[in-house]
């Protein structure tokens, strides 16, 4: 056992990263970082047992962020085939102390913690955001969201499991590709535009909509595992008129949904774009179709323009607020 040493982890469908980390006068910092591709894995005791052997020091406390509903310390993940159980995590691997926290609640950990530079402002100014709940969004492999809620001089992170709600379509165009995915899987969830997939079916749809056919002589964006990069790598290039609309679309979708969360929750302190999409394509979320559609709430646009938006673009931020969380259990 080494005094004072706490192991952070994200664990998330595509890859678990784990951090062990020291702390010194009150803060964690970290000594050894790694990544580790999910699915090679049969369990998360597994991963952290390669990196234990690795780092040759048995932390006090592990945290880890998981994505899906967390209860009683057990969560069957969501988008990842791993049942994982703190219990037995702590059997397995010897570590006396295991916290399993729902991902987007160890990211709501790591708000207060980050700097200017982690952040990108999208809406709003960022000098002046006033005090009030936070939340969350992270489109990624899932959609991940969370409240940051406060009261006197309490703050609660709350994790949801929202990505799951109905997608609610604004415009014609949304109709039809809500018409596309409900003849796909019949209940059609943010999740299934707001996500990885979801950029694949936006562009699967666009294809497909005769009323879009606008990519004729395109060469198709080839089906495989990176098939969501490719769609928004050709969008940002401009190589693809195809996968330029798709960007606009997820966008747009985007953009009304963190709209609804601001006024759902109060969000004056801040909606936090987190995950890999937003961060490699903030020129699309920083567009007019992503802003028009935030603010579009009729008599309370006005409501929603208080409201400030910013990107995430710190690389790890689940890291951060697990290991705040298992720096806060060594006390």
């Amino acid at each position: 056992m080494s005094p004072g040493a706490v192991l952070a982890g994200d664990a998330g469908a595509t890859k678990t990263v784990l951090a062990l980390c020291k702390v010194i006068s009150g803060r964690a910092n970290a000594i050894l970082q790694k990544e580790y591709p999910s699915r090679s894995y049969p369990s998360l005791e597994s991963v952290v047992n390669d990196f234990l052997l690795l780092a040759g020091v048995m932390p006090e406390v592990f945290c880890v962020g998981v994505p899906g509903p967390v209860e009683q310390g057990r969560c069957s993940a969501t988008n990842i085939p791993w049942h994982i159980d703190s219990d037995l995590i702590a059997k397995h691997t010897g570590i006396p102390n295991v916290l399993v926290r729902n991902d987007l609640e160890v990211i709501g950990h790591s708000i207060g913690l980050l700097s200017g530079s982690d952040f990108e402002c999208i809406h709003g100014n960022a000098m002046h955001v006033k005090e009030g709940n936070s939340v969350v969004i992270a489109p990624g492999t899932g959609l991940g969201q969370a409240v940051i809620a406060h009261c006197g001089n309490l703050t609660s992170v709350i994790p949801t499991e929202g990505g799951h709600a109905d997608f609610a379509p604004q415009d014609e165009l949304q109709y039809r590709l809500h018409r596309f995915l409900s003849a796909k899987f019949g209940h059609v969830s943010l999740e299934r535009v707001l996500s990885g997939n979801g950029i694949c079916s936006i562009y699967d749809f666009l294809i497909d909509d005769v009323d879009n056919s606008g990519n004729c002589g395109e060469v198709p964006v080839p089906e495989g595992e990176g098939k969501a990069g490719i769609i928004s790598a050709k969008a940002t290039a401009e190589e693809s008129e195809t996968c330029v609309k798709a960007m606009e679309l997820f966008s747009s979708i985007l953009g009304a949904h963190a709209g609804n969360m601001a006024l759902s929750f109060n969000a004056k302190g801040g909606v936090f774009l987190a995950g890999g999409i937003p961060a490699k394509n903030i020129g699309f979320i920083r567009s007019s179709k992503f802003v028009s559609a935030y603010l579009g709430k009729g008599r309370l646009s006005g409501y929603v323009r208080e409201c400030p938006v910013f990107v995430i673009t710190a690389e790890y931020p689940g890291l951060i607020g697990a290991a705040k969380l298992a720096q806060e259990a060594l006390l």
